[in-house]
């Protein structure tokens, strides 16, 4: 039976069955099965039987007070379930009713051949099972009521799925579909709408450090440098050996008049990564704006050694050296600032008072 929320298949056979649950493992490593398994999130034992919905008693409980489908009384028709699904007017009836009967039944899996050292036990298989069963309960109702466009619901679902398990594929999924949708706005200029989304995101995985930083870059475009700082500030907690967001974070704190936060900040990216020149570059350019030149000098001379061609730090070193007055180290330094860049119209300045 199709649905929006995939296939629904009736497994029967004339007589009892099992699987060994150590071959069904050792098959689902196999490269191609586990290519074809990927695509459908699938990924391990308990991930599969997690979408067994009842058993065969089960099968037998739902279905006592049906009436039988036959050639000569044919109730179904292929296409009925899906259309009929499709015409509900709240269609989180289907998806509740069977989630209601569904049932753990790991009677199928026996131990046929030997385990393998790191073999789950059963019971351990049945844990793993309940735990899917319950965030994929709330991820499923969360695609219902999205597309009833009730995103309030939509979003509380989401946020109790990511609070038993946030990196559960099916969560993933619509996370990953949800960020989509706030770029797309972003692109086609509604930001704040973008923004917002981008927000909605974070209060389901709040540990994104990377959806963090998105929302302070869009914070910061749009002129609101408080609220930025703070997602940057956040998104460093998560993960803070990232030598680009200490970075961003410090020519943020940079423009709003930290400077003394800016100065640590720029620190912190270049101890994460030493050879990042603009770090060295702009903590250079904030050293020498305090007043600290002989420091600013040292991370001029870092960030030439790793890209000896940038105009605009010759022009600053050029500058800082006058101030010590070594105005020979000033000429070359402006001059060579000309020469990477003939129409820098601050050198040719700085080097027409440059008297030796």
């Amino acid at each position: 039976t199709a649905t929006d929320h995939g296939e629904f298949l009736l497994l029967g056979a004339k007589s009892g069955f099992s699987v060994d649950r150590h071959q069904l493992a050792a098959r689902m490593k196999q490269p191609e099965i586990a290519r074809d398994l990927e695509e459908i999130q699938i990924e391990s034992i308990p991930d599969l039987f997690s979408h067994v919905v009842t058993s065969s008693q089960g099968a037998m409980q739902l279905s006592k007070d049906a009436i039988l489908h036959t050639d000569d009384n044919a109730l179904l028709e292929f296409s009925s379930p899906k259309g009929s699904f499709r015409q509900l007017k709240n269609r989180e009836i289907l998806v509740n009713d069977l989630l209601a009967e569904q049932t753990l039944d790991l009677s199928l899996l026996v131990d046929g051949s030997p385990a393998p050292d790191d073999m789950a036990s059963l019971a351990e298989l049945r844990e793993k099972c309940v735990g899917f069963i319950r965030v994929r309960g709330h991820v499923y109702r969360a695609g219902v009521f999205l597309k009833d466009g009730r995103m309030t619901e939509c979003f509380e679902q989401l946020r109790q799925a990511a609070a038993l398990n946030p990196h559960d594929p099916y969560l993933e999924g619509m996370v990953s579909k949800f960020g989509n949708t706030a770029r797309t706005l972003v692109e086609n200029g509604e930001l704040n709408e973008g923004i917002d989304l981008f927000r909605e995101i974070l209060m389901i995985v709040p540990d994104r450090a990377e959806i963090q930083m998105t929302v302070g870059n869009l914070l910061q475009s749009s002129g609101r440098p408080e609220e930025a700082i703070s997602h940057f500030q956040e998104a460093l907690r998560i993960n803070p050996e990232d030598a680009l967001g200490h970075y961003s974070l410090a020519n943020l704190l940079k423009n709003q008049g930290r400077v003394n936060e800016a100065v640590e900040s720029f620190q912190r990216a270049l101890q994460f990564n030493p050879d990042f020149a603009d770090a060295h570059r702009n903590l250079g350019l904030t050293l020498q704006e305090m007043g600290r030149i002989e420091d600013a000098v040292g991370h001029f001379h870092q960030s030439l050694r790793i890209r000896p061609d940038d105009a605009l730090v010759h022009a600053s070193l050029g500058l800082a050296y006058k101030a010590q007055g070594k105005p020979a180290e000033a000429r070359a330094s402006f001059e060579r600032s000309l020469e990477l860049d003939p129409g820098y119209a601050e050198s040719h300045s700085n080097l027409s008072h440059i008297h030796l």
